[in-house]
């Protein structure tokens, strides 16, 4: 007797989970990390300009409260993130697409190189790629359950207050803020704005209090970040081109195929919404000159990515000319290269090593 789509892929994700925490956890190359450093300096009382605990307090003080060594302690935080983005991404892809899509969601982005790279890392990335998509199920649930009235204020207000305290997880999470401001916005100016103007307050609120208490704020972020683009001679074409190496192959393949076959205009509208600030903030961030870039707009490609990957699977699946047998066998191919790909990018990434979960053990 076989298993179910259901048990498959949830046999699947605990083997990458634990494949992932095993052979990654504490990378070599985010061993030390600007994040691990913020929480040394808070700690000592030294260095107070360090300008992440300008615009990422939020992880800085909670790693503050674990006596374990703090790269060990960020690591797990950033472990528990990327279990709970797991069925935050599953539900958000189901409501949208259905089940098959979120089927696919693990199975395509799990095995993404710098997903897994960075699941178990001492940094934000992964939180904010949860946050992300948080914001979205949220808004879209709220949406969903009002009739008539579209949404009531005061639903508007949790909702942007739920944006505000995981916009201080990472600030490029504020992109997911304004898209759910934008998709509020087409159907009423009035709570759009209130929306938004409550999502922003308590990132304002803690940009003051930093610039007072530590003389940093997103503007200390911003001209490092501009600094840093003119070291480096920042190009689009060149950042553009990272951030197609970060999303990777198969699922730049299944984004455009989720893009392009979704003949739903209110789902398009929902998904471009969101994307658009996302893949805009990636593109033009001038910190980071690696793949790890993409992560930044993970939340916003993995819905129509999962729908694409679907398509793609049940074309083949149900070719009119490979058949049943040699589509799965097509099906298979295809998906083994891409893991082999990913698991091999990852370990070239990782300063052509694993880090086993002993790793912080050792001397």
């Amino acid at each position: 007797m076989g298993i179910s789509a259901r048990t498959g892929v949830l046999i699947f994700t605990t083997i990458l989970c634990l494949f992932t925490l095993i052979l990654f956890f504490i990378p070599a190359r985010y061993s030390n990390t600007d994040l691990s450093n913020a929480v040394q300096y808070y700690l000592s009382g030294t260095g107070n300009r360090n300008l992440l605990l300008g615009v990422r307090p939020l992880l800085i003080f909670l790693a503050t409260l674990s006596p374990l060594p703090i790269p060990v302690t960020l690591s797990i935080i950033s472990g528990i993130f990327y279990v709970f983005l797991i069925p935050t991404g599953f539900f958000l892809v189901k409501m949208l697409y259905g089940d098959r899509a979120a089927y696919c969601f693990p199975l395509l982005w799990l095995p993404n190189a710098y997903l897994m790279l960075n699941a178990f890392a001492p940094n934000a990335d992964v939180p904010a790629i949860f946050a992300g998509l948080l914001i979205m199920w949220t808004t879209l649930k709220i949406i969903s359950q009002k009739r008539s009235d579209y949404m009531s204020i005061v639903s508007v207000i949790p909702l942007g207050l739920l944006g505000g305290l995981l916009g201080l997880i990472r600030e490029n999470v504020l992109t997911a803020v304004f898209g759910a401001f934008l998709l509020i916005l087409f159907s009423d100016r009035l709570k759009g704005v209130i929306y938004l103007s409550i999502a922003l307050s308590l990132p304002a609120i803690w940009q003051v209090y930093a610039h007072t208490a530590y003389g940093v704020s997103i503007l200390t972020q911003i001209s490092t970040g501009i600094s840093l683009a003119i070291e480096y001679e920042y190009n689009p074409m060149k950042i553009a081109r990272y951030f197609l190496y970060g999303v990777g192959p198969l699922t730049l393949f299944s984004l455009l195929l989720g893009l392009l076959y979704d003949y739903n205009r209110n789902r398009q509208k929902i998904i471009h919404c969101f994307l658009i600030p996302a893949v805009a903030l990636a593109l033009g961030w001038p910190a980071i000159f690696e793949p790890r870039l993409a992560l930044i707009a993970f939340h916003a490609l993995i819905p129509p990515a999962s729908y694409g990957f679907s398509i793609l699977t049940n074309s083949l699946a149900n070719h009119v000319f490979y058949g049943k047998r040699a589509g799965a066998l097509i099906i298979v191919t295809i998906y083994s290269l891409n893991l082999l790909f990913n698991v091999w990018m990852s370990y070239v990434n990782n300063k052509n090593s694993f880090s086993p979960i002993w790793r912080f053990l050792q001397p």
